[in-house]
């Protein structure tokens, strides 16, 4: 969808009996949207549905990501990544 600011890897494995590996995969943001980087995969193979929000909001944006200042990404990590349940 858009370029990375702001990411956390994980794992994550298809579909049994279609793909044996496990790879890692990233969580992806603008700063309003999340997605995974295997979206992409997803959306090829199994024709996932997007949200028509996320997919107009990132065409208004020329399909490029914002750039974010550091107290932005920060506040982003803060959200996404909290580790507080940890």
């Amino acid at each position: 969808m858009l370029d990375v600011e702001a990411s956390q890897a994980g794992q994550s494995a298809d579909q049994p009996g279609t793909r044996a590996d496990r790879r890692t995969v990233l969580r992806l943001t603008d700063g309003q949207w999340f997605w995974y980087s295997d979206l992409a995969h997803y959306v090829e193979c199994y024709h996932v549905t997007l949200d028509e929000r996320s997919v107009q909001h990132a065409r208004s944006r020329n399909w490029s990501p914002p750039q974010l200042t550091h107290d932005e990404l920060v506040e982003i990590g803060d959200t996404m990544f909290d580790d507080e349940d940890v």
